[in-house]
């Protein structure tokens, strides 16, 4: 997650695709500053909290439904 940023996120995300598949929040057909804004701020949250976990040495549990 280190190697990835704001920048590399945003390219990789395929906004299209994430309408066809329905992706939870559908925001995505909203302005590029609206939804990615949004994405990106929860990103940083993520990452931020996945490296204080690891530096704790404490597990994450992930579910998908």
């Amino acid at each position: 997650l280190r190697s990835i940023d704001k920048k590399g996120l945003e390219d990789r995300c395929d906004k299209k695709a994430f309408i066809e598949d329905e992706i939870y929040p559908e925001i995505w057909d909203e302005a590029p500053e609206d939804c990615f804004g949004y994405l990106l701020e929860y990103f940083e949250m993520l990452k931020q909290f996945m490296f204080k976990a690891a530096e704790d040495k404490k597990a994450l549990i992930v579910y998908i439904n």
